[in-house]
């Protein structure tokens, strides 16, 4: 009997310690997102978000780009080296301010399949979903 109460206890004890998935402790890891909101507005473009490891790349509403990512604890992130080519489109403001966005990014949480970009007041710069 007193085998069993201490092995429940111990189950007890290991599960309560473990992450649940989908909360904000997971971890960013290389992948494809698409831009769903930028603040609280959908983007009239389709706008990408690829990470591989350091460096980051994408489509934009009229360009390509590229950068750099450094993940740090606690859901830290520092996005830099932002640089795309320069065409010209309807929606160029649109991408102006996604690469604003993406530069002032200080913190991230991964919720249930959804990518969330904040800065450092706390406040939703961006809105991602995963890409499959």
């Amino acid at each position: 009997m007193k085998t069993l109460f201490f092995s429940i206890l111990v189950l007890l004890m290991a599960t309560s310690c473990k992450t649940k998935k989908g909360t904000t402790s997971a971890k960013l890891e290389n992948g494809s997102w698409q831009v769903e909101l930028i603040e609280n507005t959908k983007p009239k473009s389709t706008q990408t978000f690829i990470i591989e490891d350091t460096k980051i790349q994408g489509k934009a509403a009229c360009n390509g780009y590229g950068g750099k990512i450094e993940l740090k604890d606690k859901n830290e992130i520092v996005i830099s080296g932002i640089m795309g080519t320069k065409m010209a489109c309807s929606n160029l403001s649109e991408e102006t301010l996604f690469f604003s966005k993406l530069r002032n990014t200080t913190s991230y949480k991964l919720i249930k399949g959804e990518l969330f970009f904040y800065n450092k007041e706390n406040k939703q710069l961006v809105k991602f979903v995963k890409l499959k």
